[in-house]
């Protein structure tokens, strides 16, 4: 996945998610993120229980975007921001047509409680 850069370093404040982390049980929703992105990929060719059957996924790499955030204290924090963007490659086990994924989720949140939006694009790579 490549990024803007100026300089040789990155325009945007980019976090590389460790791969202890995408098992990290607090970091569970990165899970539901990728399967998001699957679903929207394959909704319409396959039916909610196809889709089912082709679990689990396998999330191999997540980069996360934000715009560096007052709130952003510690790296990690860039996980839990209320705006940022997920770049993902994963794969999936039982795939009907067996391949890698790279996926967008752009998340947005407005500071109502429950208020969040996901804008995904989902491609096989």
């Amino acid at each position: 996945m490549r990024f803007p850069v100026l300089a040789g370093k990155c325009v945007f404040p980019v976090l590389a998610v460790k791969q202890s982390e995408l098992r990290d049980e607090k970091n569970g929703w990165l899970t539901l993120l990728t399967e998001f992105a699957f679903f929207t990929k394959w909704n319409g060719p396959l039916s909610p229980g196809e889709i089912e059957d082709c679990r689990p996924l396998i999330t191999q790499h997540v980069v996360v975007e934000t715009l560096d955030e007052e709130g952003e204290k510690e790296p990690s924090d860039k996980l839990n921001a209320a705006n940022a963007v997920f770049y993902i490659t994963f794969e999936g086990v039982e795939d009907p047509t067996i391949g890698r994924y790279r996926a967008v989720v752009r998340k947005t949140m407005d500071g109502k409680p429950g208020h969040m939006r996901l804008e995904v694009t989902c491609s096989k790579v």
